[in-house]
Order: C-alpha cells, then structure tokens, then sequence
C-alpha cells in the first residue's frame, strides 16, 4: 500500500513510498495493516501541473505554486520568489524590454519614450562627432597657423559641420 509524505513546516507535499505491513497488528486484527511514516497519509493527492498539494490533515489541497523569477509591473525589476506562496501582488513572470509600461495585463511599447531615447542617443553621437572634428582645428592651431587656417577653410570640413549641426537641430526638435 501506498503512503503520501508532507515536510514538517508547511504540509506540501513531497513524495509517496510503499507502506510496510505491522506483521503484528495484522495478526491481532485479522486483517493487513500497514505502518504508516511520521508526515504521511494513505490518502492520495490529486496533483497539478504549477499548484503544489498541501495537506490539511483530512484532506490535500492544491495551492499556486509562486517559486520562481517575476518583474515589478512598476520598477520592471527581477523578484526572486523563493516560498511557494510567496507574495506576487504587483509581478509578472512576462519580462520587460527597455521602453515596455505595465498596461495592467501586458507589457507595451511606449513608442514615444522609445523614439525619444533614440534621439538622445543620435544626439550624443553627433555631439561627439562636433566636438572631435573640432579638436582638430584647434589641434592644428597648435601645429601651425597655417594647417589651421588650411583646415578651417577647408569647404568639405564646413559641410561636414554643418550637416552635423542640421542633423543635431533635427534631432532636438524631436525632443
């Protein structure tokens, strides 16, 4: 006969075994009687795929399983949740991508978040370019008068400058 095993804390259940028969007891009653383990029943759970069975002392009864990796539906934090009824009010087991909002049961692009960012980024890199190419007329002041004076007039490096200010000012607008 088959006996189920509960751990001591919280009753879930953690196992079955085969019961061994009380040669002893059988012989008294006359009939077959089997021992029974410390945290066990004889009554068998019903089991569920993502619930666990916990028993109540009469009966099992399956309860959400809440172990696992969630995200705050407001911080998009990871949450590790290592009891099984763990607290999961305000997480999602969905992960988040960078510009996603909690919509209440999804995450959702936030476009406009999303075009902002990349016109930060582009405006970074144009800032970036600007200010190197810039380094180079005062680098070749440093050289000589004359290199500065020959970069500086230099009509492809006037356009590059302005066609990366044209594209900065672009940028901002999207701001």
């Amino acid at each position: 006969m088959k006996y189920y095993s509960y751990d001591n804390l919280n009753n879930y259940y953690i196992g079955e075994g085969e019961a061994q028969l009380d040669q002893l007891e059988s012989k008294i009653q006359k009939k077959e009687i089997y021992l029974l383990p410390l945290s066990s029943t004889f009554i068998k759970p019903t089991l569920v795929e993502g619930k666990i069975a916990k028993f109540d002392g009469a009966k099992w009864t399956n309860i959400a399983d809440n172990r696992g990796v969630y995200y705050s539906t407001t911080t998009k934090e990871q949450v590790h949740i290592l009891e099984v009824e763990g607290d999961i009010t305000g997480l999602t087991k969905l992960e988040p991508k960078h510009y996603d909002e909690w919509d209440g049961s999804k995450w959702i692009e936030n476009v406009q978040a999303k075009n902002i960012g990349m016109a930060l980024e582009a405006l970074k890199a144009t800032d970036f370019i600007i200010s190197r190419e810039t380094e180079t007329i005062y680098d070749a002041m440093n050289n000589t008068q004359k290199e500065a004076i020959r970069v500086a007039s230099d009509g492809k490096f006037q356009e590059k400058i302005a066609d990366k200010k044209a594209k900065r000012q672009a940028y901002l607008s999207l701001l």
